[in-house]
């Protein structure tokens, strides 16, 4: 996985840590072996995604897969600007303060 050096802006466009620009064939994504990772779904999007399963008579987790390598190729081509969809983080609440009871 590639690591962000620079998050002040987390959706920009990342480069390689050799500082070499993505593979044009895009291998990389070819490369290790398949890993589990939960992805948090709405109800519906898994209905339309069994459904899709379904006509095609495939997987549902290869239907995942599909979707996230067309979003990588985009965004490396710059087809995809995530900049416009990105929201900033609201920043963290403080604490709230505890009251001593007094000793009686």
């Amino acid at each position: 996985m590639v690591e962000k050096e620079n998050w002040t802006n987390p959706v920009a466009k990342t480069e390689r840590p050799s500082g070499q620009p993505w593979p044009s064939d895009n291998s990389d994504l070819d490369e290790g072996r398949i890993t589990a990772n939960g992805v948090g779904l709405r109800y519906g999007e898994i209905v339309a995604l069994d459904q899709i399963a379904q006509r095609f008579d495939l997987a549902r987790n290869v239907l995942i897969r599909l979707a996230v390598r067309r979003l990588i190729l985009a965004w490396r081509s710059g087809e995809l600007d995530l900049d416009s969809m990105a929201e900033a983080k609201p920043p963290a609440r403080q604490p709230r303060r505890r009251l001593r009871m007094p000793r009686e």
